[in-house]
């Protein structure tokens, strides 16, 4: 046999592959098929270890999702957390009692009951407060741009007086409607971060509208609700922080029965008692009339 037909050649070792020009073309989308492989090997163990941060809802996905995005998602679990919006937007009007406690000291020195009272709605809804402090009546209300104070027979109408009494409205408006009242295209929301309150892990949402100060409001991330407001790791940071407690279903909404509100110091970080707040009795839909939201008529 001529030793240059022999599959082995003239040395008897297995001949190399096959290497010509006309071949080099397959070889090099070999060697690019091989390296398309391990990239793609590689992507898929990167995915393997992000996606289940992201499944949790956590750091992850805030980092890819813009702000406004990421607040406006925090709010709408909030409020399927809290019962729905629909479930909400059925009731007619709502109407609880409430007891103010505030602090001095670390002491309790002044409580004051209050009735709140508004009508169920998309947006921005009149609310009137109606209580007793130091032994006169008080009726205070919001209805827009508009706004009133009166304290027994006496009317304030300095700008001062209504900006705290606006103020003041809002905020016992809030213990009831929140988070609803932040499902408003008119509020400008962004996410802010998160931060660990109490031991559990919150998200920060930051919130403007047109008539009231900026916001800080927070978000328990394992179960959505509603947390506290205000944050001293924030930047920048709030004088005043919030907690809610006591949370209750009533008649298919959860309510926060108990708010505490602390003030903090700059320098330490720590926390005093200025404030605490309780939601006492609920009732929905007690057939209020549109007259029950206007100011009181001079006497």
């Amino acid at each position: 046999m001529n030793h240059s037909d022999s599959p082995t050649g003239h040395s008897g070792r297995i001949a190399g592959p096959i290497t010509s020009s006309r071949d080099r073309p397959y070889v090099e989308d070999r060697v690019g098929f091989v390296r398309l492989s391990a990239a793609l090997v590689g992507l898929a163990l990167l995915l393997s270890l992000i996606l289940p941060r992201i499944s949790r809802g956590g750091t992850a996905l805030a980092a890819f999702t813009p702000p406004e995005a990421r607040a406006k998602e925090i709010i709408q679990r909030a409020i399927s957390a809290h019962g729905g919006k629909q479930a909400w937007l059925r009731k007619k009007d709502a109407a609880y009692s409430t007891t103010w406690t505030h602090y001095r000291g670390g002491q309790a020195k002044v409580t004051s009951r209050y009735v709140v009272k508004f009508p169920i709605a998309p947006g921005q809804v009149p609310t009137v407060v109606e209580g007793d402090e130091n032994g006169k009546p008080v009726v205070m209300g919001v209805s827009g741009s508009r706004s009133w104070f009166h304290v027994g027979d006496e009317r304030y109408e300095d700008l001062d007086s209504l900006k705290a009494n606006r103020a003041f409205v809002r905020r016992a408006y809030g213990l009831l409607a929140l988070p609803f009242r932040l499902d408003n295209p008119a509020y400008l929301v962004s996410y802010d971060g998160e931060e660990v309150r109490a031991g559990a892990l919150v998200d920060r949402v930051r919130v403007q509208g047109a008539l009231e100060a900026p916001a800080l409001y927070l978000f328990d991330r394992d179960s959505g609700r509603l947390a506290g407001m205000g944050s001293s790791v924030a930047e920048p940071p709030t004088s005043t922080v919030s907690d809610f407690h006591d949370f209750d279903f009533v008649d298919g909404i959860l309510i926060p029965h108990k708010q505490v509100f602390d003030r903090v110091d700059a320098a330490t970080g720590g926390r005093s008692r200025a404030l605490t707040v309780s939601v006492d009795v609920v009732r929905f839909d007690n057939g209020f009339s549109p007259e029950t939201f206007e100011p009181p008529l001079p006497r």
